[in-house]
């Protein structure tokens, strides 16, 4: 994602978790407020683990790897989030980006927001599924193609268009229902 697209996301997330804020707790100011946008930002940006993980855990041995811990290990911390980037533009098989996750956060969300009362932790899965919805569905819109393979690597099978566009409906419906679930 680039630095724009970062600004874009982070600026609708904030004005998503000020609005979801305002709906929950109305005119009055809680401290738990400030929990939720905190957890939200901090759920928007994540999903970036995936790239982290995938560098210095998944696939050590990858050249990609290998650049980016020499980069870490000479405190190029810029050069190494460049390859991060470059590693997260690739056609690599990342967990927390797949069409498997999407129902994961789901059943997460519905369970941290009716059990578990904590106003960070609902931000945190409303910022997680927030950025994973806004991310397949960039994707969706720019290459289809390539949401087959970032998406749905998992799957064997081509997913056509429309089963694409109804695995994101069905998501941005789960997601709603999470936020509503906040709201109440």
């Amino acid at each position: 994602m680039q630095k724009r697209n970062y600004l874009l996301l982070l600026g609708v997330g904030i004005l998503y978790f000020i609005l979801l804020d305002f709906l929950h707790f109305g005119f009055t100011f809680y401290w738990e407020e400030i929990l939720v946008i905190m957890g939200g930002v901090a759920g928007l940006f994540l999903l970036d683990l995936d790239y982290f993980l995938y560098v210095f855990y998944v696939r050590p041995d990858d050249p990609l790897s290998f650049k980016a811990k020499d980069l870490f290990q000479k405190k190029d911390y810029r050069g190494m989030l460049g390859v991060i980037k470059e590693v997260s533009q690739t056609g690599y098989e990342f967990t927390l980006h797949s069409a498997l996750f999407g129902p994961v956060i789901f059943i997460l969300g519905v369970f941290v927001l009716t059990s578990s009362g904590s106003f960070f932790g609902a931000g945190l899965i409303l910022g997680i599924f927030l950025r994973y919805i806004w991310d397949s569905w960039e994707l969706q819109r720019k290459n289809p193609t390539e949401l087959n393979k970032k998406l749905f690597w998992q799957i064997k099978t081509e997913v056509s268009l429309q089963t694409q566009k109804i695995f994101l409906l069905t998501l941005l419906v789960g997601f709603l229902t999470c936020s509503g679930m906040f709201i109440r």
